[in-house]
């Protein structure tokens, strides 16, 4: 097992030292209000299926953040792999990103965006 990886038993889920990197790299662009200096929502608010912002941010096995609905869908459609690495996910349990959420209800606020909610 590479250093900072997971045994495969917990899928490909990025290390803990890889995300703090992610992390910091989308967060020196941000503003506390959540945009970035270009006016965008900030990176980590979009959903890596839909490539939307989020409504109801669950985190599923592989460690990755999802738009409920999106991830749900994907379940649906026969899937047992994380969207982001195709590995087998050990199971199928969502648990709510209530920070992240939280966030984006923040940002939305700020920014006029609940409009574009779906």
């Amino acid at each position: 097992v590479p250093t900072g990886a997971y045994p495969s038993a917990y899928g490909d889920r990025p290390s803990v030292g890889a995300e703090s990197e992610r992390l910091s790299s989308v967060s020196h662009r941000a503003t506390p209000s959540g945009m970035t200096a270009a006016g965008e929502a900030d990176a980590l608010f979009i959903c890596p299926i839909t490539q939307e912002v989020m409504t109801d941010p669950v985190i599923a096995a592989d460690g990755y953040t999802y738009d409920r609905k999106a991830i749900e869908q994907w379940f649906r459609g026969g899937h047992n792999t994380s969207p982001m690495s195709n590995a087998t996910l050990p199971h199928q349990t969502l648990t709510p990103n209530n920070a992240l959420r939280s966030s984006i209800m923040e940002w939305r606020q700020n920014t006029g965006a609940a409009a574009l909610a779906h």
